[in-house]
């Protein structure tokens, strides 16, 4: 009898330990497992990719040059194409209003273009701009005459405007740029001035 006992008590402690154990370690599983859902639920969103977006490419401006010639690079204001160093005072006039300057601007432009005549788009920029500052003129004398002293300098727009006028034969446009030189007093530095040009290109005329 006392045997039974003995066995009784150690079947009902290896029970209560092995009751103890599963407990405990059921306990350590739930704890694993809500901190493992309490670290996810604080953790922030993460942040979503940002989107890429495509590159639309500037659309270029159109050009329509009017001018054709051999040595052309950038467009001018006029839809023209001139070479680099006239594009910086091209762009220059469009801007500028003091009268002076304007000169300035207009005789380095016609300057360069006349050397370079032989070229049809330097040919047609001569004459674009010496137009121009042949219309303008009036309103430029006052201004130059008094920033030079009192008198007006040499002004080789009127003389190289008449001379490509009279080389594709319009002699009545040449005359008449001759003639608006001579009301402002300006002169040609040859011998017998504007008045001279004048004539020779009417005697021109009469044998075209």
């Amino acid at each position: 009898m006392g045997n039974i006992s003995f066995l009784i008590v150690i079947a009902v402690i290896v029970i209560v330990f092995l009751a103890y154990r599963h407990s405990k370690t059921k306990a350590q599983s739930q704890s694993k497992s809500e901190a493992t859902s309490s670290s996810q639920a604080s953790a922030p969103p993460a942040a979503p990719a940002p989107e890429k977006r495509a590159k639309v490419a500037p659309a270029k401006p159109s050009v329509d040059p009017v001018i054709k010639g051999e040595s052309q690079t950038q467009p001018s204001p006029l839809g023209a194409e001139v070479p680099n160093e006239l594009e910086q005072p091209i762009a220059a006039l469009e801007h500028e209003s003091d009268a002076v300057a304007r000169h300035r601007l207009y005789q380095t432009i016609i300057d360069a273009s006349y050397k370079n005549r032989k070229d049809s788009g330097a040919r047609a920029l001569c004459k674009t701009y010496s137009q121009r500052h042949v219309e303008e003129f009036d309103k430029i004398a006052k201004p130059l005459k008094k920033a030079n002293g009192g008198k007006l300098p040499h002004v080789a727009t009127f003389q190289n405007y008449a001379n490509l006028l009279a080389e594709e034969g319009n002699f009545d446009e040449a005359i008449a740029v001759c003639e608006q030189a001579m009301t402002f007093g300006l002169d040609d530095k040859t011998k017998s001035g504007f008045a001279g040009r004048k004539a020779r290109l009417e005697k021109q005329k009469a044998k075209a």
